[in-house]
Formats: structure tokens, C-alpha cells, sequence
């Protein structure tokens, strides 16, 4: 799956902006705080090296619990974020691993124009 760069722009500047202001609803993770689709998020982040195998819940329990588990036990305890705790600074880690591969992508889909129409 390619994005096309109308919407990696979209997504970068949504990217960054979490990255810089931190997220408006802390009891959601990054897709849901800048609207992103799973295939994207698979795309953004299948070479972390943390990630889980799941795009839905990319950031890996930590604790040997299902990955989805961890996720809505730390949302209602508006903790996902918590750079305090291996699993926030874990989703930071992400985020930021998000940014450089978005950037990555788009810098090539700028420079070599064969792989930005594939991208459309």
C-alpha cells in the first residue's frame, strides 16, 4: 500500500503536530488522534522495531499481555501517553519513528516521480 502525497503531507502535518503539542484526547493512541487508517499506520510503522505484528495495537503490551488489553487498560487510566511509564515513552518512540519513515516516503515520492504515481 502506497500513500498518495496529497495525503502523507496531510498525515506528516498531523504527525509532527502530535508530535510537537502532545496529544488532544490522551485516552486514544496516535491513528486515532490524527485519523489514520490501518493500512497507513501498517506502512508508517511494519520496520519498528518494537512493533507488535497487530497495526491496530502497534505498540507491544511490555508485560506479556494481549496487545489490545494493555492498550484499553492504559486509555482508561489516560496513561498511554506517560513518558514515565516503558509503554508511553514506547508510543513516543513510535510517533517519532512515524515522522522519519513519513518523511522517508515522501521525500522519495518527491524526488523520484515513477514512485509517486504508484503512490496515487
Amino acid at each position: 500500500m502506497n500513500i498518495s502525497t496529497e495525503r502523507l503531507e496531510l498525515v506528516l502535518e498531523r504527525l509532527k503536530n502530535l508530535a510537537e503539542n502532545g496529544p488532544r484526547r490522551k485516552s486514544f493512541g496516535i491513528c486515532s488522534n490524527i485519523e489514520l487508517w490501518t493500512d497507513e499506520v501498517e506502512l508508517l510503522v511494519s520496520d519498528w522495531e518494537h512493533f507488535s505484528g497487530d497495526p491496530e495495537y502497534p505498540v507491544p503490551s511490555m508485560c506479556g499481555r494481549i496487545d489490545g488489553c494493555m492498550y484499553h487498560s492504559c486509555a482508561d487510566e489516560e496513561t498511554l501517553w506517560d513518558r514515565d511509564t516503558t509503554y508511553g515513552q514506547m508510543r513516543w518512540d513510535l510517533l517519532h519513528h512515524m515522522i522519519k519513515t513519513a518523511e522517508s516516503i515522501y521525500e522519495q515520492q518527491r524526488t523520484n516521480p515513477a514512485f509517486s504515481e504508484s503512490a496515487a
